[in-house]
């Protein structure tokens, strides 16, 4: 694709994620929102009326007129309709979780190889400036504890506070350990749904990093936080507001403030956090993908989907 041509994107599933990324794309350059489509006549007149796109009647005529679609349907149809846009030839960013089933997963990204596409996984939190700040930091993990916690909402309740929320934790897991784990411990409990509605997985890998994950889809109080133990150092990532500290053993020659904690004297970075919406840099990234003919591998998401698969199953044969 030319540097100069816009990139003709329709956002398929107009719900919560689908509508907020259809009134972003307008205003990103080198994209054409050239329509909209849900299941739903009257929700895809409204939208497409009120960001003066093309009304679609249905998704093969998304399909007709794109270059590349965003997916933000129910997780059961991604394997199926996402494998349509890719067979296509289309590039394509779907919602996570990737799929419902694993080999779905495979499939999509094989295909996404095999037809030489972008495709991307809506994993945002890889865009949270916090996390963006975090990785210069993070080296060999030892011991990584992760809070998500939510009020309740009556949207995504078709599927698990594994699925719904807890994935992003274990994808941003897979970026930073190796993937091969030793053990899973769970405790899984449903309250005011027929799915888990929190959910708590220790993770042991045979790295020798163990992780300890808590989900919540039922918090007065919201919350998303990482903490990330490592020889000589901690890193505190706080996503909600935005914030990244790290304490380590202090330089000779440092770059933040010296502290003393208790008997040890430690010095505390305080990155500069970048003003930017996650979101936003999300559908750039996959833009700028397409426009510049590059491939990032979205494979540390499918291993987030085997290890939430396989919390799920144990949780269940508890």
């Amino acid at each position: 694709m030319k540097q100069s041509s816009k990139v003709r994107v329709s956002v398929v599933g107009l719900g919560h994620m689908g509508a907020i990324h259809a009134k972003k794309l307008i205003d990103i350059p080198n994209v054409d929102l050239v329509g909209v489509y849900d299941i739903k006549p009257e929700l895809t007149k409204k939208i497409a009326e009120e960001l003066n796109t093309e009304n679609l009647k249905n998704f093969e005529q998304c399909l007709e007129i794109s270059d590349a679609i965003v997916l933000a349907t129910p997780t059961e149809t991604h394997g199926r309709m996402g494998h349509m846009v890719l067979t296509n030839g289309l590039h394509l960013m779907v919602e996570k979780p990737m799929t419902y089933l694993l080999d779905e997963a495979e499939i999509l990204l094989n295909v996404a190889e095999e037809m030489d596409l972008t495709f991307i996984v809506g994993h945002v939190e890889n865009f949270n400036p916090a996390w963006v700040a975090a990785r210069e930091y993070i080296k060999k993990p030892l011991f990584v504890e992760a809070h998500r916690l939510t009020p309740f909402r009556s949207r995504s309740t078709n599927i698990s506070v594994i699925d719904d929320l807890m994935i992003h934790d274990l994808e941003l897991l897979a970026q930073i350990v190796d993937h091969r784990i030793e053990s899973i411990h769970t405790s899984l409990t449903p309250v005011l749904t027929q799915k888990p509605d929190i959910a708590n997985a220790r993770l042991k890998f045979r790295c020798g990093t163990v992780a300890n994950l808590t989900a919540s889809r039922l918090s007065v109080h919201p919350k998303r936080k990482m903490r990330i133990f490592q020889k000589d150092s901690y890193i505190s990532v706080d996503f909600q507001a935005r914030k990244t500290e790290i304490y380590r053993l202090a330089q000779k020659n440092p770059i933040g403030d010296i502290i003393q904690v208790g008997e040890a004297k430690l010095e505390r970075i305080v990155p500069q956090i970048q003003d930017v919406d996650p979101i936003d840099e999300e559908l750039k990234f996959f833009i700028n993908c397409i426009i510049n003919e590059e491939r990032p591998t979205y494979w540390n998401s499918f291993h987030a989907l085997v290890w939430a698969k396989a919390i799920s199953e144990m949780g269940a044969s508890r």
